[in-house]
């Protein structure tokens, strides 16, 4: 069998990028070694448009997330199974200034569209320490 591509690795990325090269008539071959904890089983496929410490918003997150959404949504139907799952993300905020950093960030253009709700000190203490309130991510 001739190949057109072989594949290190089965994870989120790699199971794309398959689906991905197949659907363009290509022949791939996957070696994967099944090993746990894995980033794919760890961060369960969590997409949040806002990295890192200081929680910037995500390189092309505007093109990327509606691509996203669309992929899994068509995969979905493909394989005729339900495993995407829009959620809101829930971050509190470690101090008074990073709260109205984020005020600031909710008004801008870039920044409104992934922002559910700036939440109040407080409201989901029974659940996780908020003193200063967070952020709902859509």
């Amino acid at each position: 069998m001739l190949l057109d591509y072989i594949l290190v690795g089965q994870g989120l990325a790699g199971s794309v990028l398959a689906y991905e090269l197949i659907k363009c008539r290509k022949k791939v071959v996957i070696f994967d070694k099944r090993q746990f904890p894995t980033t794919a089983t760890v961060a369960a496929g969590l997409m949040n448009p806002f990295t890192g410490p200081n929680m910037a918003k995500t390189w092309m997150a505007d093109h990327i997330f509606p691509e996203m959404h669309q992929f899994y949504k068509a995969t979905e139907k493909i394989l005729q199974s339900n495993y995407y799952h829009e959620k809101v993300i829930y971050r509190p905020f470690t101090s008074p200034a990073e709260l109205n950093d984020w005020h600031g960030r909710s008004l801008m253009p870039g920044y409104a569209p992934y922002i559910k709700c700036i939440v109040e000190p407080g409201k989901h203490s029974h659940i996780v320490h908020d003193p200063y309130g967070g952020l709902e991510i859509a």
